[in-house]
């Protein structure tokens, strides 16, 4: 995109009504939406990657991994760093009690740049 192309984006949002901003707010976030899902599929079994903030419980939110391998229904397994583990506080370590591995939405996993 050029300096030009963006002056004159930013012109139309400055001088665009209620009606327009809507319009401007929904095309940014499908746009935004498009992007992390295509920054999603491209992820890698072996990829960095930290849990994110839309994840519930919240507490688990930031822990730091690997991708593990994708699963069905827009789902990845991550694999949990075990030093993290190690000095996670209660709830964390009981919330993956069963092992060292998530399986979180898509929505949820943050690529590690």
């Amino acid at each position: 995109m050029t300096l030009d192309t963006t002056d004159r984006i930013l012109t139309a949002i400055a001088t665009a009504d209620a009606a327009q901003l809507a319009q401007i707010r929904q095309a940014i976030e499908h746009r935004t939406t498009a992007l992390q899902q295509e920054r999603i599929n491209a992820l890698p079994v072996g990829a960095r990657v930290v849990i994110g903030n839309e994840v519930r419980p919240r507490y688990i939110s930031g822990l730091p991994g690997t991708v593990h391998s994708r699963l069905r229904g827009k789902r990845i397994r991550v694999e949990i760093d075990l030093e993290t583990l190690q000095h996670a506080d209660e709830r964390v370590r009981k919330f993956l009690r069963e092992g060292k591995f998530l399986d979180t939405p898509e929505a949820c996993i943050v690529p590690v740049a």
